[in-house]
């Protein structure tokens, strides 16, 4: 019998725990090929989930564009 090698799980850096923060909202967000594309590319390479780089998206435009009121 031939032996296949196995790998170890990926271990991803941690994010936000669960139950952390109150969901306000929820939403769909559209994106079109290539977006969707670059962003899934991010998520695998930095190990994070689409919706944590959605976050950091956010957090970093309402930072860029002045005081909205995150917290």
């Amino acid at each position: 019998m031939s032996e296949v090698a196995t790998q170890p799980p990926i271990k991803r850096p941690p994010g936000r725990p669960p139950g952390r923060r109150e969901v306000a909202a929820r939403f769909t967000v559209r994106l079109d090929g290539a977006r969707y594309a670059a962003l899934n590319r991010l998520a695998e390479t930095q190990g994070r989930s689409l919706h944590s780089l959605i976050l950091e998206a956010i957090d970093d435009l309402a930072q860029k564009r002045g005081p909205v009121g995150l917290s």
